[in-house]
């Protein structure tokens, strides 16, 4: 029979960090989500489009947030490799800036890095 004790541990690695806000209220994210299996293998980071919780509002096709393959009305237009202006069928953002930590990974083989965040237009 497990006790509480033996179980909890376990608990614990399955349950993801609960989210909190990367970004200020009513603006977005933009930066990379990747996905790692057991055996060490990790795909591509692929650009993503993130809610201030750190959801998902759209992730692209490609390897970078500048690199276009975002689902239609939704897009990340840049700068070089800085975005200017984000596009969601919620409204465009831009006015967008760096983050220090942007750390908005969901559990142990899933990495969520917020680059920037950008202001509703």
């Amino acid at each position: 029979m497990y006790s509480t004790i033996t179980l909890l541990p376990s608990l614990i690695f399955l349950l993801a960090p609960l989210s909190s806000a990367i970004c200020n209220s009513g603006e977005v994210g933009v930066g990379t989500s990747q996905l790692c299996q057991l055996s060490g293998y990790c795909g591509g980071a692929l650009g993503t489009i993130f809610a201030n919780d750190c959801g998902y509002i759209d992730v692209s096709w490609n390897s970078g947030y500048c690199d276009g393959g975002w689902d239609s009305g939704y897009g990340v237009s840049c700068n070089g490799h800085v975005p200017e202006t984000v596009t969601t069928t919620g409204g465009d953002f831009g006015n967008c800036y760096a983050l220090s930590s942007g750390d908005c990974s969901t559990g142990p083989l899933q990495y969520n890095d917020v680059d920037y965040c950008c202001k509703r237009l």
